[in-house]
């Protein structure tokens, strides 16, 4: 089941301590890192989120392990671009779609987008940008 409930926006990173986490959503296009060797073996948790009334709030973390393993499923074409899930509470039915990457509420029609962030750990992203400058 998923949660779809907004979290409060200061709750703490997986990892603990909201310090020892980073947000890094575009690692490889924002800081040139593609070029960096070993970057596909990194391990990274993603961290799924709606839009809603102008913030992106988290889903929750059942919620984001289900549909990441959804979209693992679709990245890798064993699985469909649209999937249904119920919410927490059993109440709420929600459409989750990659190809648009958009989640529709199948009682009210509402459509909110939805992103997909990676969370690398603080040393992993010290450690990359160490590399990038020793390379330039």
């Amino acid at each position: 089941n998923l949660g779809f409930q907004p979290r409060p926006s200061g709750r703490r990173a997986r990892g603990g301590h909201p310090a020892q986490r980073v947000a890094v959503p575009s690692v490889r296009r924002r800081l040139g890192l593609a070029m960096a060797v070993g970057i596909d073996e990194l391990r990274s948790t993603a961290c799924w989120q709606f839009r809603l009334g102008g913030d992106w709030q988290p889903f929750t973390l059942g919620a984001s392990a289900a549909v990441e393993a959804r979209h693992a499923m679709w990245v890798a074409g064993r699985g469909p671009a649209l999937v249904r899930e119920r919410s927490a509470c059993g109440h709420l039915e929600y459409c989750v779609n990659f190809a648009t990457m958009t989640q529709l509420s199948a009682s009210t029609g509402i459509e909110r987008p939805v992103r997909r962030d990676e969370l690398y750990d603080r040393e992993t992203v010290e450690e990359l940008l160490r590399d990038l400058l020793r390379e330039r």
